[in-house]
């Protein structure tokens, strides 16, 4: 049986057309980072993973079982929906993160993505049930 990739190989190819290339290598637009940064307090915290920006307030604890809410977007919509989800997570302290660029959502929202993780744009991470 052969081992699953978790990104199909063709996306090898997004960083260099002519070298596979890791995703980690893919230089982001920073359209949809301009869109959250300004609405997050000083208070939090936000790095790049390899496709997703990760932002959480200085002090979240993220628990090891437990919700996780999956918002989706297309390509057109997804800064409207950033900028709203955003606004809600900030405003009840919940960790959340989110597709580097359009072109990553794009990509994820398309028939070569992966199964699992395809469709999603934005994952929250409620850290309580009263929370969630």
């Amino acid at each position: 049986m052969f081992a699953q990739n978790p990104v199909p190989y063709h996306m090898f190819r997004r960083v260099n057309p002519e070298w596979y290339e890791t995703l980690a290598r893919y230089c982001p637009n920073d359209d949809l980072l301009r869109v959250v940064r300004p609405l997050l307090p000083d208070t939090w915290n936000i790095h790049r993973g390899i496709v997703w920006f990760h932002a959480s307030p200085v002090d979240s604890t993220y628990v090891t079982q437990g919700w996780k809410i999956h918002v989706s977007a297309t390509p057109s919509n997804c800064a409207e929906i950033a900028h709203y989800t955003t606004t809600v997570c900030v405003e009840h302290q919940v960790a959340f993160k989110f597709a580097v660029d359009r072109h990553m959502v794009f990509l994820m929202t398309s028939k070569g993505w992966d199964r699992p993780g395809s469709g999603k744009f934005i994952t929250i991470y409620p850290s309580t049930d009263q929370q969630f």
